[in-house]
Parts: C-alpha cells; structure tokens; sequence
C-alpha cells in the first residue's frame, strides 16, 4: 500500500502543467497594462470638463459592477479559461463557446489596432523628421510585423520571459502619468488655469459629449483578463478571487 501511494503522489508531482511564474506584482502590473489607458485620455479630453462626471457614472456604473462580477465569478469558477469558462459553466457548451470566439475575434482585430499605434507614436519619438513614416504604409507594416514577430517569440520563450514586457509596460505607464500630472501641476502653478466651474455644468443637450462615454468604458475593460490564468499565477484563481 506505501508503494502504490508513494507510485501516486509522484506520478502526480511528474503530471505534466504549466509553471507558475506570475507572482503578485506580474499581476497587479499586468492589470495596470490591461485597464490603465491613457492612450484613450485626450480624446475625451477634448469635450472638456463636463467628462468628469462621465469618469464618475463610467466608475459606479460600469467599472465597479465589473470588477465585483469578475471576483465573483473567479471564486465560483476557478478553472482556467475565464469568460468561456463561466459562460459555458452557467449557459451550457454553446454560449461558452460563443464567448470565446467572440472575445478571440475580438483580439483579431485589437492586436493589429495596437500595432498600428504603437509604431504610429513611436516614428514621432524618433523626432523631427520622421513623421512621415506614420503614412509611409510599407513601413507601417514592416514594423507592425516585426513587433508582432518580436511579442510571440517572447511569449513562447514563456511566461517567465514574457512578463517582463508586460512589468515594463506597466513602469512606462505610470512614468508617463506621473509626467503628465506632474506638467499640469507645474503649468497650474505658474500660468494658472482657463477652467472654470462653468466648464463642469451639464449643457442643456450633452449628446454630443455621450460619445465620450462609450470611449471611457473601452478605456475601463480588463479586468476579466486575468481570470484564466491560474495555471501560471503563483496565487490559486489569481489573485483577484478573494479568500471566504
């Protein structure tokens, strides 16, 4: 009977799975890249101050529901695959299905958009002179290919490798919002400032700042993004389901 159990428990220590190699701050840094947007803060800028209160509803509305629907269905569905998983556990084999196809198309189409933006930020980087690269389509391609190329080999290096991509994602964000309030709060104290209370009042017809809203929420999602990742999270159902 010892040998058998013994057979056992190292059969199952030699089960083949995936390593472990996300450790708590892999995943707080990698939510800060999945639901910290600033690339969408200047086009809802634009409409002024009165977005605030946008900010504020997209928040109790939107943002919190969320993340209070992912932790909890985290905890209930702890497996790996995350939206698919809780769609096919509650509504059967087709919904989960239908779930994971549209979330894997949607990432068709969003990973070539990020593409595109990343090389388009980055030829004006580059300085005075470049600029024209972001309309030079050969180039756009080229490059947009070869990032890509550059993100998979790092990703099926592994997960150990791959993070620190995402850690260094997360770092430039909060340099970058750092700078950015940082240059307000400089520009404020020695120009002072053109808004006034007046800028935060509600217009009579505020349609044509409703189309901020739907950008805010874009910039609010991520928080499911995580939820498949318990096989490779140092933390049982990652970190974001809560212990009871």
């Amino acid at each position: 009977m010892a040998t058998e159990v013994t057979t056992t428990t190292k059969a199952a220590r030699e089960a083949p799975g995936l390593r472990r190699v996300l450790g708590r701050w892999d995943l707080v840094l990698l939510f800060v890249v999945a639901v910290f947007n600033l690339n969408v803060v200047p086009s809802i800028a634009a409409n002024g101050g009165v977005t605030v209160w946008l900010w504020l509803i997209s928040l109790v509305l939107f943002f919190w529901p969320q993340g209070i629907a992912v932790i909890e269905l985290a905890h209930r569905y702890p497996g790996e695959g995350g939206v698919y998983l809780w769609a096919k556990e509650v509504f059967g084999d087709f919904h989960g299905f239908l779930s994971g196809w549209c979330y894997w198309t949607n990432n068709m189409m969003y990973v070539p958009t990020i593409m595109l933006y990343f090389v388009g930020v980055f030829v004006f980087v580059l300085g005075a002179g470049h600029e024209s690269l972001a309309d030079n389509k050969s180039f756009t391609l080229t490059a947009s290919l070869a990032l890509l190329f550059l993100l998979v080999v790092l990703n099926v290096l592994g997960l150990g490798v791959g993070k620190w991509l995402n850690n260094l994602g997360a770092i430039g964000t909060f340099v970058a919002a750092a700078v950015l309030i940082g240059l307000g709060v400089v520009i404020w104290l020695r120009f002072g400032t053109a808004v006034t209370s007046s800028d935060f009042r509600i217009p009579a017809n505020p349609g044509f700042v409703l189309n901020s809203f739907g950008v805010i929420c874009f910039g609010l999602v991520g928080l499911e993004f995580l939820a498949p990742c318990p096989g490779v999270a140092c933390f049982p159902v990652c970190f974001i389901s809560a212990r009871r």
